[in-house]
């Protein structure tokens, strides 16, 4: 199982990175699955550092279709990645976030929220795309 990050989800991590380089956004990882991979196609920020509450969350997944796949998080304190371990988001994907030394440029480590007796994070192998691949399909 992996995960693969695209382009456009890549982009809008280093842009909330750039503007917020103090600040700790957290928020919603949009996407598919396919076989063992969750497809990162985009991210939906959260306006506050707090996950949204069971009700909200569902209300969120079906505005969206379905397509949320996952959570992200930079700097995650234990409080704030903790809040995950919940039934409600078993075998989503997480995303733990850091800005990188180049300013709007981030480092990034894949999980999955797995449930074998308890909650825990299980690492993934993360997968970035080019920076030009969404040029490269024929779109601006």
């Amino acid at each position: 199982m992996d995960a693969y990050l695209s382009a456009e989800s890549l982009r809008s991590l280093e842009a909330l990175s750039r503007l917020s380089p103090r600040g700790k956004p957290i928020g919603l990882l949009l996407g598919h699955t396919r076989g063992k991979r969750f497809f990162i196609e985009r991210v939906f920020a959260l306006p506050a550092r707090a996950w949204p509450s069971l009700e909200d969350f569902y209300a969120l997944d079906r505005l969206f279709e379905g397509r949320i796949i996952g959570f992200f998080a930079f700097r995650p304190d234990r409080r704030t990645a903790g809040a995950l371990l919940a039934p409600h988001a078993a075998g989503k994907s997480f995303l733990d976030l850091s800005p990188a030394r180049r300013p709007g440029k981030i480092r990034a480590a894949a999980s999955v929220i797995d449930f074998d007796g308890r909650f825990r994070f299980v690492r993934l192998p993360l997968r970035k795309a080019l920076k030009d691949e969404t040029t490269a399909r024929g779109r601006p």
